[in-house]
């Protein structure tokens, strides 16, 4: 809630879509991706900074599960969780399961939650990028590509018909091309876009 109430600079909160950091009172400035896991950590004093720096398997842990976490969204492992759930603050909190997830380097699989203030329940997520999420979303690319091909073929032919027959109108049908042209031009630029 910090981040949310902090004082943005005017123009940040003011950038339009694609780039909004302001939607629909759910969002507003920077959103962080926060990964919890809990475990005793190796600690080190940095010999630069004279600060703590902090290494192991739960560190790592953590930063995987931060890391298939999206802008604004706090994902904690069910073992932070069955430590913090009976604190003080934790009926503050709504608490989302989101199942066992595989993440990058990790050998077991990792029962996952979301976990939010009460003021954010209603914040929605696109599915954590999770290693068998990110194959799924893969082939959901891979089939809308292949559909999007289709398409195209289809109104590539409907096109050429439609040519075929305004050459076979004869007179009338020179308007016609020019139209077809400008629709031929722009189905051949969005090929190179799309």
């Amino acid at each position: 809630e910090d981040l949310y109430n902090a004082d943005w600079p005017k123009e940040l909160l003011e950038l339009t879509f694609p780039y909004a950091l302001n939607h629909e009172g759910h969002f507003r400035g920077l959103r962080v991706r926060m990964g919890a896991h809990t475990g005793i950590p190796i600690c080190q004093r940095d010999p630069l900074t004279g600060r703590m720096d902090y290494f192991g398997r739960m560190v790592n842990k953590a930063s995987r599960i931060a890391s298939v976490a999206h802008g604004g969204q706090v994902i904690v492992s069910a073992a932070c969780w069955d430590k913090a759930k009976d604190g003080q603050r934790a009926q503050e909190l709504v608490h989302t399961p989101l199942g066992e997830h595989k993440l990058k380097d990790i050998n077991d699989s990792l029962e996952l939650a979301q976990v939010s203030s009460k003021k954010f329940e209603n914040r929605t997520f696109p599915p954590l990028a999770s290693l068998e999420n990110q194959k799924n979303r893969n082939q959901l690319v891979t089939q809308d590509v292949e559909q999007l091909v289709n398409d195209n073929e289809v109104l590539r032919k409907q096109v050429d018909a439609l040519g075929q027959r305004l050459k076979e109108l004869g007179g009338v049908a020179q308007d016609f091309e020019a139209k077809l042209s400008e629709i031929s031009e722009k189905y051949k630029m969005s090929e190179l876009i799309g």
